[in-house]
């Protein structure tokens, strides 16, 4: 697979590259859904928002690995005293403080939407 066929609209079958994912106007952030260590079921949600398709559709966060500019901690803290419980709730944008295995996947999110110039709360 190259960079110009990184994920294919189930609906309207238009090929996105890996840049049009993270900057694309028409490819929008809808949110992170974690459930496990294993990258294969963390999903992140986007929707095609163009006129006639209007799709949702998903992508394993492993597919972001070479954009995260950052160590990615071993240890999962979701659901411990310390959480701040965000990866719990797809539709929480705020950004992660602890050192946890999901806060570079937030946020990568949260730059995702701030590159459409989607406001995120201040974190």
């Amino acid at each position: 697979m190259d960079d110009k066929h990184f994920k294919q609209c189930p609906n309207c079958e238009r090929w996105f590259s890996l840049q049009d994912i993270l900057e694309s106007p028409e490819v929008q952030p809808l949110g992170l859904a974690f459930e496990s260590s294993d990258y294969e079921n963390n999903l992140f949600h986007f929707k095609h928002a163009v006129k006639g398709c209007d799709t949702t559709f998903i992508v394993p966060s492993n597919k972001f690995l070479p954009v995260i500019d950052e160590p990615i901690p071993p240890a999962i803290r979701a659901g411990s005293d310390d959480c701040e419980a965000h990866c719990l709730h797809i539709e929480d944008w705020l950004a992660c403080h602890n050192d946890c295995f999901h806060a570079p996947f937030r946020r990568l999110l949260i730059r995702m939407a701030r590159n459409r110039n989607i406001p995120v709360e201040a974190s």
